[in-house]
């Protein structure tokens, strides 16, 4: 009876073992196929990550772009401001004063010289910085003197005629009046001499 006990327990045994092997294959199995899926899942691209990166490309696009134009246009508007500063110190009839009135802004950093040529046009003895303001005139002002080689020309699209004085004819311009030569008033369109002016 022992020995069949002892058989039977045997057997039940290897039973159980065969079954805990054929569990472990089985389970070992599955584990590889879930680690497959898995690999194969990572390297899949889905259309809603195709959408996602490219909203993502193109804000980060519009932030670039809008980050540039920026940067531009105060570039634009700090040389703007720059021109005007060097327009306004530079028009003192005395050149020293025109200098001085640029180093002056150069130091205190309202105008940006990262080249150095302003500095050096300042340093320079022989350099002439006097900039000559237009001669332009108000119809409504009184004139300012004139050569004989001067003339007034009105800018409105009608005036093809220059002027030797304040004729009633200049008199009826709605638009700038410059003053200038002769030959420069004809390059600006203005050929024939005012018929009240050339009598």
């Amino acid at each position: 009876m022992d020995v069949k006990n002892q058989n039977l327990e045997m057997e039940k045994f290897h039973f159980e073992k065969n079954k805990y092997e054929r569990d472990l294959q089985l389970r070992e199995r599955e584990l590889t196929i879930r680690e497959n899926e898995l690999k194969t899942n990572r390297s899949k691209v889905t259309p809603t990550h195709v959408a996602i990166y490219v909203a993502l490309v193109g804000v980060i696009g519009t932030c670039v772009v809008a980050l540039l134009q920026g940067y531009t246009n105060i570039k634009l508007e700090r040389q703007k401001f720059e021109s005007e500063i060097i327009l306004k110190v530079a028009t003192s009839d005395s050149i020293e004063r025109n200098k001085k009135n640029l180093e002056f802004m150069l130091k205190a950093g309202f105008i940006t010289d990262e080249q150095g040529k302003i500095n050096k046009l300042v340093k320079d003895a022989n350099f002439d910085l006097k900039i000559q303001t237009e001669k332009r005139i108000d119809v409504h002002n009184e004139l300012p003197p004139k050569s004989l080689s001067e003339v007034y020309v009105c800018h409105s699209a009608t005036s093809l005629a220059y002027h030797n004085s304040m004729c009633r004819g200049l008199k009826r311009c709605a638009d700038r009046i410059d003053v200038m030569t002769i030959e420069e008033a004809k390059k600006t369109g203005h050929r024939k001499p005012c018929s009240f002016c050339y009598k």
